[in-house]
């Protein structure tokens, strides 16, 4: 009897997200149970990310090649939408790469993606799907999606602290105003 219902489920369960790609985006736990922005803090145990002391990241580590990306980003989601910089995330990391994979869903695929509704008029089983229109539109895409998995991957290695953003930020603009000086 258990072994049926569990072919049952697992033969007809299907999971898609509403936005675009029918990507799924698991918010972090402190969504799920609710909580006040106190109780979230204190349920840092219960992240993906820990929290914990400071270190440094690798030399090779590939958040370097998402210097745009992070600026793009910042300007977009964070400074506009909420009003927030990366260090406001200092205490909960797990949130920052929440609204990152919520910003590419939301807003990078859908402007360079067409959805193909013609599917699901033919074949009402399947959700309808997502496609590009030129390579050069899925490579941001991917990269954008990269963006997302090299921020998490940072901020498991630097111990949860998503402050070093904002300095790869800042020292990319003094280094760019250093170098219109020497034009």
């Amino acid at each position: 009897m258990n072994k049926l219902v569990t072919r049952y489920f697992s033969a007809n369960l299907r999971l898609c997200s509403r936005l675009a790609s029918n990507r799924l985006i698991i918010p972090p736990l402190a969504h799920i149970n609710g909580g006040s922005a106190t109780q979230k803090i204190k349920d840092k145990k219960k992240n993906f990310i820990k929290v914990g002391e400071y270190r440094q990241l690798p030399e090779d580590n590939p958040i370097e090649k998402y210097y745009d990306e992070i600026e793009t980003f910042s300007k977009a989601c964070l400074e506009k939408q909420l009003k927030k910089n990366y260090s406001d995330f200092e205490g909960n990391p797990d949130e920052l790469v929440f609204e990152i994979e919520k910003y590419v869903e939301s807003q990078i695929i859908p402007k360079y993606s067409v959805l193909d509704e013609d599917r699901e008029k033919t074949t009402p089983s399947l959700p309808s799907m997502v496609y590009c229109k030129t390579l050069g539109d899925k490579l941001v895409i991917e990269r954008y999606i990269s963006f997302a998995r090299a921020v998490r991957l940072a901020l498991i290695f630097n111990g949860g602290h998503p402050f070093i953003f904002d300095l790869m930020l800042q020292g990319r603009s003094v280094f760019d105003k250093i170098g219109e000086k020497t034009k």
